[in-house]
């Protein structure tokens, strides 16, 4: 055996089998039966079976009446042990308390999980951008402003791992970023500036403005925050003033971001 075939063997294929079936469940707009689920992973249904219904028992799943599986309750408890522990979202929230600008605009905290990022903190505009940003919610980094910040403090060499094999990148509007080399492009330009844009990436109309958060010792973004505005209401002042907040936003973060782990990468 050589050592890259020991390097990539699964120790544990019950407990990847397991994380599958929680991401496929997670990422499904529906309960999926047990037939599904073994068509979406390709998986021997007698091992299917198995771990889900040991993740039924443990709450991590829900089987209702007509059998199909769903994102079990606990997990909820699990998220939310999650935040607790992270002094990130209570200083995010802080923040807009002493700073009083741009109240009637949303405002996002995330984290990047693989090649999507995962809202931790959200506070939504009062006037309808068009999409209602919540916590838990999962988008793909290389659209979003977050997403685009915590990604340009990779490496050109990190980000083409992360992305090998991967076609057209989004396709969430006409504006979003559909190839690396574009994304490489933008991410050169993130590092230069010190901030992202999502310009109708996200959301057709919508501009976001992104900036990286950083822990103690690091220079891999452990978070990401930004800013959303309808692209209309913006004007130079505007638009630098957000820029200015939200570097300060980042800056008063990273200071605080001791207990978020390293972001994971695929």
């Amino acid at each position: 055996m050589t050592v890259n075939s020991k390097k990539s063997r699964d120790l544990a294929p019950a407990v990847t089998r397991a994380i599958s079936i929680l991401e496929t469940l997670a990422q499904a707009k529906k309960p999926l039966t047990l037939g599904e689920l073994v068509a979406y992973l390709d998986l021997p249904k007698s091992s299917v079976f198995g771990i889900c219904s040991s993740l039924v028992r443990g709450s991590l799943l829900d089987r209702g009446d007509t059998g199909a599986y769903s994102i079990g309750l606990r997990i909820v408890d699990f998220a939310n042990s999650r935040l607790e522990q992270s002094n990130l979202t209570g200083e995010f929230m802080r923040f807009w308390d002493t700073h009083p600008y741009f109240l009637r605009d949303a405002a996002v905290l995330s984290e990047r999980l693989e090649r999507d990022v995962v809202y931790l903190a959200c506070r939504n505009s009062s006037r309808p951008l068009g999409v209602a940003f919540k916590v838990g919610m999962r988008l793909p980094a290389a659209v979003t402003a977050t997403g685009k910040a915590m990604l340009s403090t990779l490496s050109n060499r990190e980000i083409d791992e992360l992305y090998q094999g991967k076609g057209s990148l989004s396709d969430l509007t006409s504006q979003s970023v559909k190839s690396l080399t574009s994304l490489h492009k933008q991410l050169t330009q993130i590092r230069k500036q010190g901030y992202a844009i999502d310009d109708g990436e996200t959301r057709e109309g919508m501009c976001s403005f992104g900036a990286p958060v950083f822990a103690r010792g690091r220079n891999v973004a452990v978070a990401g925050v930004a800013l959303s505005f309808f692209r209309a209401d913006l004007d130079e002042a505007n638009r630098n003033q957000a820029i200015a907040t939200l570097k300060e936003l980042a800056a008063t973060l990273s200071e605080k971001a001791v207990s978020l782990n390293s972001p994971r990468s695929s």
